[in-house]
C-alpha cells in the first residue's frame, strides 16, 4: 500500500540532541551534499557535527506540480514537517527521503501520485481536488496500513448516566484503541465531547467521539454594512452619505436608530427613510419591526431629516422632471422624464402654491453652483433673480388630458418651475399648482405628491452629479482599498464549539481542551497550514510550514 520504500537511516530527535542509527553504512549519501563529499575524501568529521551543520537547511525542497496537484503537494509538505513522522519514513519512503535530503532540486512526486491514485481512485487523472480530502485519505490509508489490530472486536458504548466526564471519556477511548492502534492514532487522533439536550424531556446525552481533524467553520459576521444618503429639510446643507453597521438580523428600528446616531440627529428632529427606484419614492419605511433582510444590497435608500411633527403637518414629496430628447423610430421627441433624487419636507395644513414653490427652491439651494442666486440664460448671465421673479407669470399650456404640454409657454429667462399635484407614482396629473391658490388638504392624498417640471436651462445652474447620485446599500467595489477583516483561528474554534439548536431534520483546546486536575490534558502547536486561493470552483494551494532545528 503506502510502504513504497525504505530509508536507510532513522533519525530520532530527543531533548534537542541528534542521534543517528546507521543500518547500511550509507548515511553520508543522504545527508551530505557535494561539499561534504569532498570533506569525506579528506578529513572525516564526526557524524553528529555533519548533521548539526546540515539540519538548518534540510526540509526546504519543493514539489513539482504534475498538473493540478497543488492540493496534494501542500498536504504532503504539511505532513513532511510533522516532526514525529520522521519515524514514519517507512510510509513515505523515497518521497520523504528526497524532501529531507540536502539537495535543492524540486521533487517530482509522480510515484507517490500513482500510488495514492491506486489506493483512492478519485485522485486519478489531473483534475483539481480538495487538499483536506487528500490529507484525510492519506492519514486514513496510513492508519489502516499501520494498524496493529488485525482482529477488531465488537464493542458497545455505554451511556454516560451521569458519570464523571473523565471516566466516560477514558471508556470511549479504550473502546476506540481496541479496534484502532497505530502511530497515526498516537500522533493525530483525539476526542471531542458532544452534548445533546432534548428540548422536550431535557434528557442529556454525552458522547466522546474520536477525531483526526477538525473542519472549522469560518464565522459569518452577524453585522451588515449599509450606505445611505441623508438630506436636510431646510436647504441649508448638502446631502451627506453615511456608512453604518447594523445587525444582519435586525429590524428597521435598529437601522434608523444607528443612522440617527451617525448623522447626529437632534432631539427636535425625525428621520424618514424612503426607498428610491427610477427617481421616485416607492415606499417609506414605516413598520419599525420589519426585518432588515427586506432591504437588499442593490436597493437605494434616502433618509430625510425633518422637524418633529407636534401639529400634524403635511408631508410633501417633490419629484423632478425635465424634457429629455429621445429618438423614437426616427422621430425626435421630448417627453417629460423623472430624474434626480426626490425631496421631502413638511408644510402646515394651510398653505398655497407659493409656499410649495418656496419650499422647493429652498431644498434646491444646496445643489446650485452659485449658492446666492439663480442665474438666467446667456442673455442674463450674472443677473440675480428673486423667487418672485422666477415664478411670476410663467405658464405651460395644458393638453386635453390634463397633463402638461411639452411645449413651453411664456417663460421668464428660462427659469420657471411648474408644479402639479399628482398621485404617489407620479403618473396622473391631478391639477396644476397656481401661485396664489390655496391648497385644500382635506381632499388630497397623504403624503402630498408634487411633480416639478424643470426649465431647460436649469440643469446648467446645478451640480447634477450631486443631484443624481445615490449609492446602493452595499457595493463591493465601492471601497476597493478597504482592508479585509481578518479572522483568527480562535474565532473559528469558538464558532465550532458554539451551542446550536437542532431542528427535526438534524436528528441523528485552553477553552477548547479538556482539563484533568486543573491542568490541560494536552498541548497543541500549529506548525503547518494549507492555503487555498480562489473559490469553490477552482484556485490554487500553497503551504506554510514552521522549519526549526528541532
Amino acid at each position: 500500500m503506502f510502504l513504497s520504500g525504505l530509508t536507510i537511516s532513522l533519525l530520532c530527535f530527543v531533548l534537542g540532541q541528534v542521534r543517528l542509527w546507521d543500518f547500511s553504512g550509507q548515511t553520508s549519501l543522504i545527508l551530505m551534499n557535494e561539499r561534504n563529499k569532498l570533506l569525506q575524501d579528506g578529513q572525516r568529521q564526526p557524524d553528529q557535527e555533519v548533521l548539526s551543520a546540515e539540519m538548518g537547511s534540510l526540509g526546504l525542497i519543493g514539489l513539482q506540480n504534475l498538473g493540478n496537484t497543488c492540493f496534494m503537494n501542500s498536504a504532503i509538505q504539511c505532513l513532511a514537517h510533522t516532526s514525529k513522522l520522521g519515524e514514519l519514513a517507512l510510509a513515505f519512503g523515497d518521497l520523504l527521503r528526497k524532501l529531507w535530503s540536502p539537495e535543492r532540486n524540486p521533487v517530482l512526486p509522480r510515484l507517490f501520485k500513482s500510488k495514492i491514485s491506486h489506493f483512492s481512485h478519485q485522485f486519478n487523472g489531473y483534475n483539481q481536488h480538495d487538499s483536506q480530502e487528500l490529507l484525510a485519505c492519506l492519514l486514513d490509508g496510513l492508519h489502516e496500513d499501520l494498524n496493529r489490530v488485525k482482529s477488531k472486536p465488537y464493542l458497545e458504548a455505554k451511556d454516560a448516566c451521569g458519570r464523571p466526564h473523565d471516566e466516560v471519556a477514558d471508556e470511549y477511548w479504550a473502546n476506540h484503541i481496541a479496534r484502532n492502534d497505530s502511530i497515526i492514532v498516537d500522533l493525530c487522533q483525539g476526542q471531542y465531547r458532544s452534548t445533546l439536550v432534548c428540548t422536550v424531556c431535557n434528557n442529556v446525552s454525552v458522547t466522546f467521539d474520536p477525531i483526526m481533524y477538525l473542519s472549522l467553520p469560518l464565522p459569518s459576521t452577524n453585522m451588515r454594512t449599509m450606505t445611505i444618503t441623508v438630506f436636510g429639510s431646510d436647504g441649508s446643507d448638502a446631502p451627506l452619505q453615511y456608512t453604518i453597521t447594523v445587525p444582519k438580523n435586525g429590524t428597521y428600528k435598529d437601522f434608523i436608530q444607528t443612522l440617527s446616531v451617525a448623522c447626529s440627529l437632534r432631539s427636535d428632529e425625525d428621520l424618514i427613510v424612503a426607498e428610491i427606484y427610477n427617481n421616485r419614492i416607492i415606499q417609506i419605511l414605516k413598520e419599525l419591526t420589519d426585518s432588515l433582510s427586506l432591504i437588499r444590497d442593490g436597493d437605494q435608500l434616502a433618509a430625510y431629516r425633518l422637524p418633529k411633527d407636534p401639529d400634524g403637518k403635511l408631508l410633501v414629496i417633490f419629484t423632478h422632471q425635465y424634457l429629455k430628447e429621445v429618438d423614437i423610430l426616427g422621430s425626435r421627441t421630448r417627453p417629460w422624464t423623472a430624474f434626480g433624487i426626490p425631496f421631502v419636507t413638511r408644510l402646515p395644513n394651510a398653505f398655497d402654491g407659493c409656499s410649495i414653490q418656496n419650499s422647493y427652491l429652498s431644498l434646491l439651494n444646496p445643489f446650485l453652483r452659485n449658492k446666492d442666486s439663480l442665474v438666467g440664460d446667456e442673455g442674463n448671465a450674472g443677473k440675480t433673480f428673486s423667487v418672485d421673479e422666477i415664478t411670476e407669470g410663467a405658464r405651460y399650456p395644458m393638453s386635453d388630458n390634463g397633463s402638461p404640454s411639452s411645449e413651453p409657454g411664456e417663460t421668464m429667462h428660462g427659469l420657471e418651475f411648474y408644479s402639479y399635484l399628482t398621485n404617489e407614482r407620479g403618473e396622473n396629473i391631478l391639477s396644476k399648482i397656481e401661485m396664489n391658490d390655496s391648497i385644500l388638504v382635506m381632499r388630497l392624498e397623504k403624503p402630498l405628491h408634487v411633480l416639478v417640471n424643470w426649465p431647460d436651462k436649469m440643469n446648467e445652474q446645478c451640480d447634477m452629479s450631486l443631484f443624481n447620485f445615490l449609492p446602493e446599500i452595499f457595493e463591493p467595489d465601492f471601497f476597493p482599498n478597504r482592508p479585509q477583516k481578518t479572522i483568527s483561528l480562535y474565532e473559528c474554534l469558538d464558532e465550532f464549539v458554539k451551542e446550536e439548536a437542532l431542528g427535526p431534520e438534524d436528528k441523528w483546546l485552553s477553552p477548547y481542551i479538556s482539563h484533568k486536575n486543573g491542568q490541560p490534558s494536552n498541548r497543541y502547536m500549529l506548525y503547518a497550514m494549507c492555503n487555498h486561493y480562489g473559490n469553490i470552483g477552482g484556485g490554487h494551494y500553497t503551504a506554510f510550514v514552521h522549519v526549526s532545528n528541532f
